[in-house]
């Protein structure tokens, strides 16, 4: 028996081999566009990711004489965190915070210009969290370094944001360390054993803190000035921001004690010689009248709306300066 192929059966052989390879080349163009598509939608969410990332809490950088403190003064994740630093031109050097979250560069050239950099190095630190920059020039005799020791007012305040938010420059750096209860014992301690200059601690209570035994506040507060003076370190005192009317009507015993606590402060001020941060002063709602103003409460009459930070408490801290400087 014999076969024959015939033109009809070779093109029909053709034509199957080119729709097998043309649907093989579809399915391949279906790979690479869907490839193509995880890689974009990849790439974007790494650029969102990154444009998502946190700042880092307020790293307090001062220019110290021929050298430099960082304060991690929440000791935030100090066992992940890492510093570098270099001079223009100069290698880096990687450095840690101590337990207490303080790192004091030393042995560096006044009048220099050094990077400074802080990061989290864990993975996930870095996928979260963005590098503090700045850059720092060690000077003779340091920078004037002004702390508040408070509570809620210094928390919304942003005190520590108050130089670059006034303009104040790189002469003054200020920190604010948040301590929800009366007794800051273990705060000022731990400021007055500070290894380098602290120009300023400022000692303020919260209206929440009151009623209270004043007579051992009192002597509190004489410790807390006495310890910080024998320490080099120069004590202010501020009043406490009072509360609305309404307020004291529905907790009693409240404002009146907070008056007394604050004419304490202002009597005992003047004896030493001592700068007063008048808080009270600033917000109330007249000399007369030492409510808290009602227009810069909050609903609960005991904290501040924002604009009371803005158009009353920021400005105090010029005078503060002056008076820093004059000392």
């Amino acid at each position: 028996m014999q076969y024959y192929i015939t033109e009809t059966s070779c093109e029909r052989t053709d034509f199957f081999r080119v729709k097998k390879h043309g649907e093989r080349v579809l399915k391949m163009n279906r790979i690479v566009i869907i490839l193509l598509v995880v890689i974009v939608i990849v790439l974007l969410s790494g650029l969102t990711l990154l444009q998502m990332r946190r700042q880092l809490p307020f790293q307090e950088v001062i220019a110290l004489d021929k050298g430099i403190a960082i304060i991690n003064s929440q000791k935030w994740f100090v066992e992940n965190l890492e510093i570098a630093y270099w001079p223009d031109g100069g290698n880096v050097v990687k450095t840690t915070f101590n337990q207490n979250g303080m790192k004091i560069l030393a042995g560096l050239e006044n009048g220099k210009e050094y990077s400074i950099a802080i990061y989290r190095a864990d993975l996930k630190g870095k996928l979260i969290y963005k590098k503090f920059r700045t850059k720092v020039t060690p000077v003779q005799n340091g920078t004037d370094y002004v702390v508040l020791v408070g509570a809620s007012v210094g928390k919304a305040w942003n005190f520590e944001q108050a130089p670059s938010r006034l303009g104040l420059g790189a002469d003054v750096v200020f920190g604010n360390r948040t301590i929800y209860e009366f007794d800051k014992s273990r705060v000022i301690e731990e400021l007055a054993q500070y290894p380098f200059p602290v120009a300023v601690v400022i000692i303020k209570e919260c209206a929440a803190y009151f009623p209270r035994e004043l007579e051992a506040s009192k002597q509190k507060v004489v410790e807390w000035v006495n310890l910080l003076r024998e320490k080099g370190k120069l004590p202010m005192l501020a009043t406490v921001v009072p509360v609305t009317r309404e307020h004291d009507a529905t907790h009693p015993g409240r404002f009146q004690s907070i008056l007394q606590y604050n004419d304490f402060i202002r009597d005992y001020a003047a004896r030493e010689n001592i700068f007063v941060f008048d808080l009270e002063k600033a917000v109330r709602s007249s000399d007369t009248d030492r409510h808290l103003d009602i227009e810069l409460a909050q609903r609960d009459g005991l904290h501040l709306l924002q604009r009371a930070y803005d158009q009353r408490l920021d400005n105090l801290i010029v005078p503060m300066l002056l008076a820093v400087q004059n000392e």
